[in-house]
């Protein structure tokens, strides 16, 4: 729902890539016999442009993880339009797993035991993996779009932001109590589209979005324990919504276009008002949704959805990415889960 007009042209353009690399990674790796795991879907075959332009059932594809994956961080890569979820090694970039198949897979996020809540925005729901691709538990946001997801450190409770209603109504918050049962539904009426959200480290929602009545962009915060959104001003123009994530520190919030390539800026957020303290230009970057800042806060990992990518670059420092897997089709977003020893 969310694959704009401009990803569709971007896949035609690049049909015959995919053809040759099959779906959504140019750099599978050979890794050993997979392991099936418990997370396959039941779901229509995958759907591919042949060379005249016509649409081609691809084979048969079922979930699986190496089985030495479990051991290791990993890296979860969304890719909406094949509607598979990705697994590389972190940060080697290695392919490790797949999970199929989802109907549009787009936000992921991780709790404090490392798991990972993965959005499939066309199927209304949520699913969280245990580290690898057992699949721990299913969630449904009936009636939503929903887009980004992100877990509150302080009660565990988990904030879905939906991009609109099925009906085509507005964009709101879902907040899953200990992220379980059905959710209670926030919403502003300064958002009309709701794009991504992060909790803080004090339990405090920030939420992205298109602003109504506009094309702006729009910031606001659910405060720990209040029932309102309040808006939030910003002292640096954002073009075009796109991830957020808390740092521990900063508020991190991606222009997803920003001057030519993706800018990511960071801010102090004091009451009602938004202090920019960093531009981080990636080069090489095209329309970022959800990305990742590592602990240590000395990398990003950012998709870029018209290029097929995903980044690793330098952080804060930005510029050319340091590393680049590629072959993807339509990636939106990106979590990282450590391993378990």
């Amino acid at each position: 729902m969310r694959i704009s007009t401009w990803c569709c042209i971007f896949v035609s353009l690049c049909a015959a890539t995919l053809l040759l690399t099959g779906c959504g990674s140019g750099s599978q790796q050979s890794i050993g016999p997979p392991q099936i795991s418990s997370a396959v879907y039941a779901g229509a075959p995958l759907m591919i442009p042949d060379s005249a332009g016509r649409l081609t059932k691809r084979a048969a594809r079922v979930s699986w993880i190496s089985s030495d994956a479990i051991t290791e961080a990993l890296l979860y890569v969304t890719d909406a339009n094949d509607g598979i979820v990705f697994v590389y090694s972190y940060p080697q970039g290695t392919l490790v797993g797949e999970s199929c198949c989802w109907k549009e897979p787009y936000g992921a996020c991780t709790n404090k035991r490392g798991h990972v809540w993965v959005v499939d925005d066309e199927a209304s729901r949520i699913v969280e993996f245990a580290h690898g691709l057992e699949t721990t538990r299913r969630l449904k946001d009936p009636g939503e779009y929903p887009v980004g997801c992100s877990v509150d450190p302080t009660t565990g409770d988990l904030a879905v932001t939906n991009y609109e209603t099925l009906s085509g109504g507005q964009g709101s918050v879902s907040v899953y109590t200990k992220a379980k049962g059905t959710p209670k539904i926030y919403s502003d009426p300064s958002i009309s589209r709701g794009w991504f959200c992060s909790y803080d480290s004090s339990g405090n929602l920030f939420v992205d979005g298109d602003q109504s009545g506009s094309s702006g962009f729009q910031l606001a915060e659910l405060p720990h324990g209040s029932s309102t959104l309040t808006n939030i001003s910003l002292n640096q123009t954002i073009t075009v919504p796109g991830g957020v994530q808390w740092n521990g520190k900063y508020l991190a919030i991606a222009d997803e276009n920003g001057p030519g390539n993706g800018v990511i800026y960071q801010f102090t957020i004091s009451g009602s008002a938004g202090t920019e303290v960093s531009a981080t230009t990636l080069d090489s970057s095209q329309n970022i949704h959800q990305f990742w800042i590592d602990r240590a806060g000395n990398r990003v990992v950012a998709p870029s959805a018209s290029l097929g990518t995903v980044g690793f670059w330098k952080f804060p420092a930005g510029g050319k990415p340091t590393k680049t897997l590629s072959g993807l089709n339509i990636p939106e977003g990106v979590a990282v889960s450590p391993g378990r020893k």
